[in-house]
């Protein structure tokens, strides 16, 4: 039986789809499939060196998409798969020998919905010198090499979301029907798919080896690029509308949600170009207003590092997308409205102290019955 289906999306430039494909056959995990998908026009030549590649090796298959579409041809993956679990190689990506074998020994042991590593980032340097930087998916060593629930614990949504490093249990991803979103073109956007195995997914592994080699996209690329400025808000709306088809899902993260969408716009602003930084934070704050009017904006998920952001964008976003430039200062916080918060929640914690105190419990037990007594005779 299939152990790993890889699917590899071909739906642009794929200009070291040699190198990733070499990297593929070469696994140490032998039982796998690897799936290429190719969608557009201009993919003729990869389409040859993929048949040759069909030709040397039976584990090889190749799918055709009618439109240049990264999210629809890893959708079309998922669906053709036949393996146990599914992982998604990026045509100009690679990967260790024995990552697929790494990643599905601890899947299997844990009995994981997914397993998801540490990676490299790859990048060209002006010189033709590739650097390459370790990237952790956690900031804390204590989240690796154990059994966790993402479902429960919201940390698991700050994880940094590349969805190639690591392989997903195709039961899973098929029971909740987790998809990438599709019309992204051929960019891949994997915020989506990755929001959805956190909040959806039971028990999961983190592995602090990296086996991953993931090239950096070019920053200058998007930022002059208009199709390209509003991507992450879209994404977002994506995951939203998914969420809110599950009430009780959308209901315990809603605030996590506005938080992750808030800090990733801000990434994605500075890799804005200047002339589209105004449009785009009116249109962040007409969002980020309403999400407040719904008290899901809330000093305490903030803090004292992103709030003074906060409270510019809502206010005055023409002002915040000048102090992106370095143009502006944004103001403080309001020391008093800081020193109110903080009193607020010092006293919300002493409360909850007392009513969980045994001596209260034991007070309001033994004056139970007077209580009753006085409601009867002033109903009476």
């Amino acid at each position: 039986m299939t152990k790993v289906s890889i699917i590899v999306p071909v739906c642009g430039k794929a200009e070291h789809l040699s190198e990733c494909l070499q990297s593929l056959r070469c696994q140490t995990l032998k039982d796998i499939e690897i799936l290429c998908v190719f969608g557009g026009e201009d993919q003729s030549c990869y389409r040859e060196m993929f048949r040759q590649y069909m030709d040397e090796d039976e584990r090889l298959y190749a799918t055709e998409i009618s439109a240049a579409d990264c999210g629809k041809a890893l959708n079309t993956g998922i669906e053709e798969a036949i393996g146990e679990y599914v992982g998604f190689m990026f045509p100009d990506d690679h990967a260790s020998l024995d990552f697929y074998e790494n990643c599905y020994r601890a899947a299997e042991e844990n009995e994981a919905d997914f397993v998801r590593t540490d990676f490299y980032r790859v990048s060209a340097e002006r010189t033709g010198d590739v650097k390459q930087a370790y990237c952790r998916i956690s900031e804390d060593s204590e989240d690796y090499g154990k059994v966790f629930d993402p479902g429960e614990n919201q940390k698991a949504l700050y994880y940094l979301p590349d969805v190639g490093c690591g392989i997903y249990r195709k039961s899973f991803l098929r029971e909740h029907d987790i998809r990438f979103h599709e019309d992204s073109g051929d960019t891949i956007r994997d915020e989506g798919f990755f929001f959805q195995t956190c909040v959806f997914g039971k028990r999961a592994v983190l592995l602090d080896k990296a086996g991953y080699y993931r090239r950096g996209d070019d920053p200058e690329c998007a930022a002059a690029d208009p199709d390209k400025v509003y991507a992450a808000d879209i994404e977002y709306d994506f995951i939203r509308d998914v969420l809110m088809d599950h009430p009780g899902v959308w209901g315990k993260v809603n605030r996590v949600y506005w938080k992750k969408r808030f800090i990733d716009t801000l990434a994605a602003l500075d890799r804005t170009a200047p002339e589209f930084r105004k449009e785009y934070c009116r249109n962040m704050s007409r969002e980020l207003n309403a999400a407040q009017k719904d008290r899901l904006i809330r000093y305490e998920d903030y803090g004292e590092k992103y709030w003074p952001q906060m409270q510019l964008i809502l206010k005055d976003p023409d002002t915040f997308a000048v102090s992106t430039l370095g143009l502006v200062e944004i103001p403080k916080v309001e020391e008093d409205y800081v020193v109110n918060i903080r009193k607020l929640q010092q006293d919300s914690k002493r409360l909850q102290e007392v009513l969980n105190s045994t001596s209260y419990k034991l007070g309001f037990k033994l004056t139970s019955l007077p209580r009753r007594i006085k409601e009867h005779l002033k109903n009476r």
